[in-house]
């Protein structure tokens, strides 16, 4: 989920017994905010009833998110909640996450509601295939590599046919800084010829272990330079950076 600073977080909670069964808490539960990778919460509150007279046990975690109270642009932050009901049964458990953008920057789902309200309808489809997903959202982790020998590589496939030739371009996937766009790590690249053609990577592990922790944390482009200078602009999205587990 991705809110933009001085948006108010808005996350309910449900409150059940061993049993399953849905029961008020004790007294309203406590909620602690941590950012990624902090040792203590930012933010500690009390959730709040949500529509009590036709609900049992609903609660909501409700605060804005200020720079005020600590928050900060291109931060993950954790929200962690701690409720006592049945007579004293005490747990705890992390109910969300949320990643704070500028106010300015485009959303996840805001290109597709552009799209929608001005009728706008791609020409073709480009598919990626990762080690760990398959979409536009390209998922690494900090300090592996990806060599094609091991079928690793990371491939953008040209199922529709959509790019140029590229054979004699210079292929870059550009990692960016989410708030303001300037470019802090090159990978180069490949053009794999076909039917169907491919973008493909091979990153070092020191080059993905050079990147911070976090989901969305960058933005990625993919570029060619052909011979002439043309830029050809490929793939565009975002860039998730995950720890190899024990962590």
């Amino acid at each position: 989920m991705e809110l933009q600073l001085d948006e108010y977080l808005d996350l309910p909670l449900q409150v059940k017994l061993l049993s399953g069964e849905d029961v008020d808490a004790d007294a309203l539960p406590s909620y602690r905010i941590y950012a990624d990778g902090a040792e203590t919460p930012i933010e500690t509150g009390s959730a709040a009833k949500r529509d009590d007279a036709n609900t049992v046990g609903y609660y909501v975690v409700r605060t804005q998110l200020t720079a005020a109270k600590g928050y900060a642009v291109e931060t993950i932050y954790h929200v962690r909640v701690t409720a006592t009901a049945g007579g004293g049964v005490s747990g705890s458990k992390t109910i969300g996450m949320f990643l704070v953008v500028a106010a300015d920057m485009l959303r996840e789902g805001d290109l597709d509601q552009i799209a929608a309200d001005t009728g706008l309808l791609g020409r073709g489809a480009l598919t990626v295939t990762t080690p760990v997903l398959a979409s536009d959202h390209l998922a690494v982790f900090q300090g592996a590599d990806y060599p094609d020998e091991e079928g690793r590589a990371i491939e953008w496939v040209d199922v529709d046919g959509v790019l140029p030739d590229l054979s004699l371009a210079t292929i870059a996937l550009r990692i960016h800084a989410r708030q303001t766009g300037s470019v802090l790590a090159t990978w180069p690249g490949t053009w794999v010829a076909g039917p169907p053609n491919k973008l493909r990577f091979e990153p070092a592990a020191a080059q993905t272990g050079a990147l911070g922790l976090g989901f969305k944390r960058y933005g990625f482009s993919i570029v060619a330079t052909q011979p002439d200078g043309h830029l050809v602009p490929a793939v565009m999205g975002d860039l998730s950076v995950h720890p190899v587990w024990p962590h």
